[in-house]
């Protein structure tokens, strides 16, 4: 029991570095564009985090998937192609939103659209409800 909790102190301390590893990676960027006079507005954060939430919910939802289905050699595999696979249906939601309304004029709204259809597929996929 004791080696149980330990190993998941562990965990939890990798957890919580990921993440903060991943904000510092995120907030470099941004850092850099404002020194250089960029603008960075809260539309452009609001698409880029739509696209960015929608892909990993996709590619989420199809790896969970099939980690259970495959051995752990083909699931690794299946969790790198999944980001491929999210990418194409994105690309495919996107077009099938233009054919309803240009969206050219309205970027944000279809990929708002995209990433609630993303986490309707995530939640139906993984069974969590």
């Amino acid at each position: 029991m004791r080696n149980a909790l330990a190993i998941s102190g562990i965990t939890k301390t990798y957890q919580d570095f990921i993440f903060l590893l991943g904000m510092i990676t995120a907030l470099i960027p941004c850092i850099v564009l404002a020194c250089f006079g960029a603008d960075v507005t809260l539309y452009s954060l609001a698409l880029y985090g739509s696209i960015g939430i929608s892909a990993c919910l996709l590619a989420g939802g199809i790896s969970l998937t099939c980690a259970y289905l495959f051995d752990p050699e083909k699931s690794q595999i299946v969790f790198m192609m999944s980001f491929m696979a999210a990418t194409g249906i994105i690309t495919g939601f996107v077009l099938l939103i233009n054919l309803v309304f240009p969206v050219k004029d309205n970027i944000l709204l279809a990929f708002q659209i995209v990433i609630i259809i993303s986490a309707i597929c995530f939640l139906s996929h993984t069974g969590l409800r």
